[in-house]
């Protein structure tokens, strides 16, 4: 048995030598790929980019810095784009002083959907809204049957699963009546005596399929009691998120 502290020869430094080789080997096989980021981030600082780009070599997705400067500033931005090249969405601009408008667009590159830089809220697109109806009740739509009657009725494109409505109910003297709003023959809310129909309520057999569905809408009245008519008139209809 070697004596303490005797000096190693070359042999047993190598032997240690590939011992160590060996256990860093292991740790390397073991470590995460590099495709891979476990319990960190990714920072980018200097004026670089995040670039993804197709296979001719252009870029269809841009985060970090963009041209033109803002303010004095480097501008810091997303940029997607699709395969064609045409802008498909982005939080850039290309003014040179400015907030960054979010935008996104169509095929041909034109603007679709934008926010309002002004004063906040949304800038495109338009949304329609509730024409002022006439305040005299006696004016509105009415029926004196006793029976469902079809007093309104339109045509809408539906794009949400859900509907908010909104319709007046007015009655002559000593007349009680009842409301009923359908969708596509489908009734989806009623209202009684003399109070307004106001609900929140699922469209029949929604399914989307890419495209707005048309549907028509109608408002049904009818008289329960009294001499006298019933009246509707829609206040609003919005469709609305489940």
């Amino acid at each position: 048995m070697p004596a303490p502290n005797t000096p190693q020869d070359i042999i047993d430094r190598l032997r240690a030598m590939e011992r160590q080789i060996a256990e860093l080997n292991g740790r390397l096989n073991i470590r995460p790929a590099l495709n891979t980021i476990v319990g960190g981030s990714v920072t980018i600082k200097g004026g670089g980019a995040l670039v993804v780009e197709d296979t001719n070599g252009d870029s269809v997705l841009r985060i970090g810095q963009v041209d033109p400067d803002v303010d004095g500033e480097p501008q810091q931005a997303t940029v997607i784009r699709r395969m064609d090249g045409s802008l498909a969405f982005a939080v850039w601009t290309s003014q040179t002083t400015g907030a960054q408008p979010v935008r996104m667009y169509d095929k041909d590159s034109k603007v679709i959907f934008a926010d309002d830089l002004n004063n906040g809220g949304l800038a495109q697109p338009w949304i329609p809204l509730p024409s002022p109806v006439d305040d005299n009740v006696s004016n509105w739509a009415s029926t004196t049957s006793g029976s469902y009657t079809t007093i309104l009725r339109s045509r809408a494109w539906l794009q949400h699963p859900k509907l908010r409505i909104r319709i007046g109910i007015g009655l002559s003297a000593s007349t009680s009546g009842n409301l009923r709003f359908l969708v596509d023959g489908n009734v989806v809310a009623t209202g009684s005596t003399d109070s307004e129909l106001l609900d929140f309520v699922d469209v029949p057999s929604w399914v989307w399929n890419g495209v707005p569905q048309s549907v028509e809408l109608t408002v049904q009245a009818r008289r329960t009691s009294g001499s006298g008519s019933v009246f509707a008139q829609t206040r609003y209809v919005y469709g609305a998120q489940t």
